[in-house]
């Protein structure tokens, strides 16, 4: 290999210290301190993974990976254990096989849609904070994990089958937090 072909990687910047980007509030409070300080993409050496962590705060940039340039980014180890608990399925798969399943549900992704979808969402959100004021005015302890597995059933239950979830409790005479405990 010549000196005039041999190239060298070039990396965003980034902190020297590593750093494991997680869903807390520590990366939630540090995320923003980094792009102040390296700009709008920033790479960051993981503690515990193998792979460095590659954050990205531009529109075009985003675009640019997700859309025009896809092909070249794949979604990684993780994603390989989550296929074998869900299948092959658009949140797992890759390359023309993912662009074929996100084509076909792409009609269900509409502005009216999603309006009526965040309508049912936000009905979903007031009963958790109605039933956990509820809960606080009892002094109650409130179970995090429980509550947002709850919380997310009953989104799907409540996008899936809207108002209907109601006479479906109702027949049994079930409360809907019941029906999502089940």
């Amino acid at each position: 290999m010549t000196a005039e072909s041999h190239s060298t990687k070039v990396y965003p910047p980034g902190p020297d210290e590593p750093f494991d980007i997680n869903t807390n509030e520590e990366s939630f409070a540090k995320i923003p301190q980094l792009f102040a300080e390296y700009g709008d993409v920033c790479r960051v050496h993981s503690k515990s993974r193998n792979n460095d962590i590659y954050l990205v705060n531009n529109p075009d940039y985003i675009k640019h990976i997700l859309i025009r340039n896809n092909d070249n980014y794949i979604k990684g180890p993780g994603f390989e254990r989550v296929k074998m608990l869900l299948g092959n399925g658009i949140i797992v798969s890759d390359g023309p096989f993912w662009r074929r399943q996100r084509r076909m549900i792409q009609p269900a992704f509409n502005k009216k849609i999603i309006a009526q979808l965040s309508q049912q969402i936000q009905r979903c959100n007031r009963e958790l904070l109605q039933r956990w004021q509820e809960m606080a005015d009892q002094q109650a302890t409130i179970n995090i994990t429980e509550e947002a597995a709850q919380l997310s059933l009953m989104v799907i239950l409540r996008v899936l089958f809207s108002d209907d979830i109601e006479c479906i409790h109702n027949q049994d005479s079930v409360p809907c937090e019941e029906i999502v405990k089940k």
